[in-house]
């Protein structure tokens, strides 16, 4: 056998190799590690780790059967040897990986070497520039399967319902039905379990439901992989990629399998989702003779990790369970169910109320006893009674009411990824909302160009070629006018169809190509004819984009940005009379034009150029290379483009609603100050009548933390900003006490969105950072579907308030009146089964229509809520008020029932009928926060169905001889049903004191 440090070969075959690992056996940890790092090796086929042997099975193809034996062993061998120092334990993956970055930055004395070529011929037998052919990918995919992670396992029908039973307030309907087994009451004990059956189905249903849709949510969020294949440039489904394709990364994208590049430019990774580090990690593409395959090589990426920044292209390795996210994914698939902050506090106020409840009829049972009422009946209607009085549905009615409302917002376009994201939008003070495409349309077109001198106006809307380029002032010659257009179609990366004006990409480039082909510049044949050799994209921190063209007459740099950033830049320009110097006060003259054109609510685009000498030496390459930042000097101005983005439709009254809501709505752009304010004041934002503070990017660099938190508070608009302001912004909001909702779009937006209260994502112009990194996802990028969502998050609570008012009132009047009764020494006023028939007319149905009521009529216009909203005092008082009612109204109506009829079951009956049709007239009360209104005639379908529904059952519980028998009540003569009846609606008339 051979040995090496820390492992020795136990057996090997051509193709197949068995390694003895001590440190293996027993450790599960070691042994996903060991199997999710050697899966990144290409030659590898399949591994397998067997803890209880302590062995590793790896079948490889090989090149050289020597060379990839080393290798692999000695990869091995670095990993376990490093777990020696530091051993794996048990229950930490975390550990692993730090034994993993331990074994990675370990010197080694081996070196092999395989050149790119062979492995490129492993994995794609075509080329890297050609791909794979369509027929090859359908049969890897058809061999491999999809392209997926393993999904959370959810668990079995029965384990949820086993979980259901597990609920204290579901033991104690358990309890209550084995004292009735007890006493020989075997009916009653059966209407009890049947009660928690129904509980149980129930809570199926709605875990399957909500796992459906789950799964439907990420449906909807699949990303995307732009894959060369046969040849061309498409975008596929990322779950098609294969072992093999070669995907085109750039800045904002997450990684969709695990692979090595090929080609990279200024390529930075983050990998914190892997490693937990949180610093970029710089990229580079594989050298032409040498490939390495250390364990977090540099030319290596994986699956779930994002490209911060740069551009590259990607040799697909492995793909779903075999990427090193999908061996930890394997063994973290199983369910998880998240409770959000008001379920904990609803179930914390709930066993308040628990203990409560059950030591009042503890104390009413024991004073029942005293009082010589017979102990069986007395012990066990303590037990029932106990058991109608605890709200046992009601942490299944949360979840329902929170399912209920991401459904509504999937309808609206809102995406919501996790049901807590709903409840503290709901609380939000602050809504931050970036300009373009959110309170803007997004659907830029220029309206007026400019070099200073000479003028033109452009006329149509959006990206229609429909309009015209006309000359304002004399002078101005068609030669500046195109050279202004050709310069602004080069400097692009954007693409349209002029026919359907469909468009790709950013909507200020594209806005330019319909500028440069209205204005006569053919854009098609341009950019056929002059090529593109060098690149600087457009970043929000330069905020400039650079590229170097090449035509016949020689190659030319066009820079395209802000007009600050640009002009600071110039030494020269553009004019009538060919190029002259441009002067500090021409420079100024420029700056005024352009601030000018920033207060007719103008995004203003500076163009500028420069004439590359013939024997300057650049490099050139397959990719393209960066531009030198020594060129990005001494420009010639070309000319100034202003192009218009108007508002959205109903983002006014929308702004507006959340004024009248409590909460501030502030807008962070990175245009320039003078549009960002003339956009505010159009949607009224900013009053033209009142002072305003407008904060730029300067300004927030020149203030501490602390000096921004003293005046966060004063600033609508922040311009000139870029996407590390917001965190800034965020952390001064939050440190004043508010809760913070973020926008954001493009990757640099994803700490400020992840560091916000609520998150939220761009879903058409947002990155895959930005959608993971945020808790809600608006799918039309729309200032108005957030407002939606805010008010359905209030919704949900307003909902799930008054579900609870009303339920636990009705309880409580059951106690009230049972404890009443007993106090005074009358008569026992209900019987078990009564409690039971009470508890399921009134409580299920009534209480889920309050919380999937779609309420509207006060929307935005109540103040955000607080903490103590649960135990607020008014709500406090009407819950306890509302009780009082109920259960006055029922003791009432039992003591005349025996004064008038002498007759126990008549009375019964009476109280029970009072009890259920007093707590079915507080659905509408409830329904409309105390506002009056005729309860049988409530505003809303459903509960009007269940007002009349549930009354038409217990009508025909008390005059259906067979279903009396089960409840024990009795058909009453006409003056004791129209005594309960009025009771119970005198006790919903009576004026309310406390208003909340």
């Amino acid at each position: 056998m051979q040995h090496f440090a820390a492992c020795s070969i136990a057996r090997q075959v051509p193709g197949r190799l068995r390694i003895a690992i001590p440190g293996l056996r027993g450790n599960v940890n070691m042994a996903q590690l060991l199997v999710a790092q050697m899966a990144l090796v290409p030659e590898t086929t399949e591994v397998r780790a067997d803890p209880r042997t302590g062995r590793l099975l790896i079948l490889y193809r090989s090149f050289a059967d020597e060379d990839v034996t080393v290798k692999i062993v000695m990869m091995i061998d670095r990993i376990a040897e490093a777990s020696r120092e530091k051993p794996l334990g048990l229950s930490s993956i975390d550990s692993g990986l730090t034994i993993w970055r331990r074994a990675r930055d370990k010197p080694t004395h081996t070196t092999t070497t395989i050149s790119t070529d062979e492995v490129i011929q492993v994995y794609n037998p075509g080329s890297a520039s050609h791909g794979l052919s369509s027929q090859d990918a359908l049969l890897k995919l058809q061999d491999y399967g999809k392209n997926r992670l393993p999904q959370p396992i959810a668990p079995p029908w029965w384990k949820t319902a086993v979980e259901q039973l597990k609920d204290y307030m579901t033991l104690t309907l358990f309890g209550v039905a084995g004292v009735s087994l007890s006493l020989g009451r075997i009916f009653d004990a059966l209407s009890m379990l049947s009660v928690i059956a129904i509980n149980c189905a129930v809570a199926v249903a709605q875990e399957r439901r909500a796992n459906r849709e789950a799964n439907a949510l990420r449906a909807l969020g699949s990303q995307a992989s732009t894959v060369i294949r046969d040849g061309v440039s498409q975008v596929i489904p990322s779950e098609d990629l294969v072992s093999g394709d070669i995907v085109l990364l750039e800045a904002g994208d997450r990684i969709p399998a695990d692979g090595i590049l090929l080609h990279a430019r200024s390529f930075e990774v983050d990998e914190s989702a892997l490693t937990g580090e949180s610093v970029p990690v710089p990229k580079e593409a594989c050298g032409a003779d040498e490939f390495s395959k250390t364990p977090l090589a540099k030319n290596t990426v994986y699956l779930g990790t994002c490209v911060n920044r740069g551009r590259a292209r990607l040799l697909v390795v492995r793909t779903a369970s075999r990427t090193q996210m999908g061996q930890l994914a394997e063994q973290l698939s199983v369910h998880e169910v998240l409770i959000t902050p008001l379920q904990k506090r609803v179930r914390a106020f709930g066993k308040i109320l628990v203990a409560t409840i059950f030591t009042t009829v503890f104390f009413v049972t024991v004073i029942g006893l005293l009082r010589g009422f017979p102990s069986s009946t007395m012990i066990l209607t303590g037990l029932t009674l106990a058991a109608s009085a605890v709200p046992e549905g009601l942490p299944l009615l949360i979840t329902v009411a929170f399912t209920v409302g991401v459904r509504r917002m999937g309808r609206q376009k809102a995406l919501v990824r996790h049901m807590s994201a709903l409840e503290t939008l709901g609380r939000a003070t602050v809504i931050c909302s970036d300009k373009t495409g959110t309170l803007t349309k997004n659907e830029m077109t220029v309206r007026m160009v400019t070099n200073g001198e000479s003028i033109w106006k452009v006329t149509g809307d959006g990206f229609s070629l429909q309009g015209t380029v006309e000359k304002q002032t004399k002078g101005a010659t068609h030669e500046e006018l195109m050279t202004i257009a050709r310069y602004g179609a080069l400097c692009n990366d954007a693409n349209i169809d002029f026919d359907s004006g469909a468009a790709a990409g950013d909507p200020t480039e594209s806005a330019l190509l319909v500028f440069a082909q209205k204005a006569g510049q053919h854009v098609g044949e341009l950019r056929k004819n002059i090529k593109r050799t060098h690149e600087s994209p457009f970043e929000s921190e330069k905020r400039r984009m650079s590229v170097i063209c090449k035509a016949d007459v020689g190659r030319v740099l066009i820079v395209k940005g802000a007009a600050e950033e640009v002009l600071a830049r110039c030494d020269s320009r553009l004019g009538p009379d060919g190029v002259a110097m441009l002067t500090e006060s021409y420079r100024e003259h420029l700056f005024k034009y352009a601030e000018d054109m920033a207060k007719s609510a103008l995004r203003v685009i500076c163009l500028a150029y420069r004439v590359i000498p013939s024997d300057s030496s650049l490099e050139l390459g397959e990719d393209l290379p960066t531009v030198p930042h020594e060129l990005e000097q001494h420009l010639i101005f070309a000319g100034l483009i202003g192009m218009m983005d108007p508002p959205r439709q109903q983002v006014k009254e929308s702004v507006e609603s959340c004024k009248k809501a409590g909460i501030k709505v502030v807008m962070i752009t990175g245009d320039h100050p003078a549009t960002a304010i003339a956009i505010g004041k159009e949607i009224g934002l900013v009053a033209t009548d009142k002072p305003y503070e407008v904060m730029t990017g300067d300004r927030l660099d020149a203030l501490s933390q602390e000096e921004l938190e003293a005046v966060v508070d004063h600033i609508s608009i922040y311009a000139r900003v870029s996407p590390r302001h917001k965190l800034a912004i965020v952390k001064a909001l939050r440190s004043r006490g508010h809760v913070v909702a973020m926008t954001g779009d493009g990757v640099n937006d994803a700490p400020a969105v992840r560091h916000a209260d609520v998150g939220i994502a761009m879903g058409q112009s947002g990155t895959d950072v930005t959608k993971e990194a945020s808790a809600l996802t608006i799918e039309d990028d729309n200032f108005v579907t957030i407002v939606r969502a805010v008010e359905e998050g209030r919704g949900i609570f307003s909902n799930i308030r008054r579900a609870l008012g009303y339920l636990l009132s009705g309880n409580l009047g059951e106690v009230l009146f049972v404890a009443a009764s007993v106090l005074l020494g009358i008569e026992l006023p209900i019987a078990p089964i009564q409690i039971l028939l009470v508890n399921l007319v009134t409580d299920a149905l009534p209480t889920l229509a309050i919380l999937t009521s779609d309420r509207r009529t006060k929307k935005l216009e109540e103040a955000p809520r607080v903490e103590q909203d649960l135990t607020e005092p008014t709500f406090i008082r009407r819950l306890l008020g509302r009780a009082v009612r109920i259960g006055g109204s029922a003791f009432l109506v039992f003591w005349l029932g025996i004064k008038m009829f002498g007759d126990v079951s008549v009375a019964r009956t009476m109280a029970t009928l009072t009890l259920i049709l007093g707590q079915l007239l507080q659905i509408e009360f409830w329904h409309q926060d105390g506002e009056k209104r005729r309860a049988v005639k409530s505003s809303n379908r459903m509960l009007r169905a269940t007002f009349w529904g549930t009354s038409l059952l217990l009508v025909s519980a008390v005059y259906i001889p067979f279903l009396g028998s089960i409840f024990q009540v009795v058909p009453l003569p006409p003056l004791a049903m129209l005594g309960a009846v009025a009771a119970a609606v005198v006790a919903y008339k009576v004026p309310e004191f406390a208003h909340a």
